[in-house]
């Protein structure tokens, strides 16, 4: 019987690309799901890729604490998402040059992350750029352009008062006419080198990935020295704060709670929490989904401000309600109110 024998580099892409990208694993409920949500069939992320989009139900044992507080606080039970997700690399084939953030860093809107080798391109910029700035070309055709004016009034006055050839008065026209022309094209190629400046650094760029939005380095695969593919993953940038909740709510249910986008939201997040009823956000409905699935529900998509970063992709209960005050919320009021 034949042995198939899978190439090195292939078993090597295989497992790199299962160590990038794990789909995370995510907690499932212990007892009964409580509504026709917790039912919903969940839609499979794009192969090769994390799961970026709708977060799957919960499939992990949920905290000890988390099934009494869960029934106090009643909703739809789901799990969060980060709002902003992008996994980044090169639009070309690329040598890594410099790798400039770790994972866990947060990183701000058109920090560079990651260098390709990209001497080559930034020199030609340099070059490009004091070619934009020399105006020699255009002052030179400026001056000659006045000369010939000043022969050709000089031309004209000579013409009517002693006397001038025909000849060199038509000469003297002709010079200024091609002074202007070239004065002309001398302004259009300052204009053309200024216009290459920013082609020359848009072709800088391309040897930069950069993040399109202030978040957290999650993952980076890539090291100095290393050659890139063309759309191979080179790092994975997120932001939870604030967080997303895409969770399915029976058709029934949003229908006679008018449930709309801009209504109040609550959400209650299982992480351990020394408060009573837990770690509740506050959120707003961002989207209802016009359609219902097969299951009778239509997906709600639920921000929440999370300033306390708490992880995505943890469970989390959704209830269509201002979010409760803290603790000291009253005692707070009451300090403020007039004796």
């Amino acid at each position: 019987m034949a042995t198939l024998i899978l190439p090195p580099l292939l078993l090597l892409a295989g497992h790199a690309a299962a160590a990038l990208w794990p789909v995370v694993q995510q907690p499932a409920p212990s007892a009964a799901p409580t509504s026709a949500a917790a039912k919903a069939p969940a839609a499979a992320p794009a192969p090769g890729l994390p799961n970026t989009g709708n977060a799957t139900a919960p499939t992990t044992p949920p905290s000890e604490t988390w099934a009494p507080k869960a029934r106090a606080f009643g909703g739809y039970e789901w799990v969060s998402r980060p709002s902003r997700d992008a996994i980044m690399g090169f639009t070309q084939p690329m040598e890594v040059e410099k790798v400039e953030v770790v994972g866990g860093q947060k990183v701000t809107r058109d920090q560079v992350l990651v260098r390709g080798r990209e001497g080559e391109v930034v020199a030609a910029l340099d070059v490009q750029r004091t070619k934009a700035t020399n105006k020699g070309p255009v002052d030179a055709a400026k001056a000659n352009e006045e000369l010939a004016q000043i022969r050709f009034d000089a031309a004209e006055r000579a013409i009517k008062e002693v006397g001038m050839s025909p000849y060199e008065f038509q000469e003297r026209r002709l010079a200024l006419e091609s002074a202007k022309a070239q004065r002309i094209s001398a302004e259009s190629d300052f204009r053309q080198e200024q216009q290459r400046v920013k082609q020359a650094e848009e072709s800088v760029e391309r040897y930069r990935i950069r993040a399109r939005f202030d978040g957290i380095v999650e993952l980076v695969v890539a090291e100095a020295g290393q050659t890139i593919d063309i759309q191979q993953p080179v790092i994975r940038i997120v932001s939870v704060d604030p967080l997303w909740i895409d969770v399915p709510v029976p058709a029934d249910d949003t229908i006679r709670s008018r449930v709309a986008a801009g209504a109040d939201a609550a959400v209650l997040l299982d992480v351990p929490s020394d408060k009573p009823q837990g770690e509740v956000l506050a959120g707003k409905v961002l989207y209802i989904s016009p359609v219902v699935d097969a299951a009778g529900t239509r997906r709600v998509r639920v921000e929440a401000a999370n300033p306390a970063q708490w992880p995505a992709g943890t469970r989390v209960r959704v209830k269509f309600a201002p979010a409760p005050r803290t603790d000291n919320a009253p005692a707070a009021a009451a300090a403020q109110e007039p004796a």
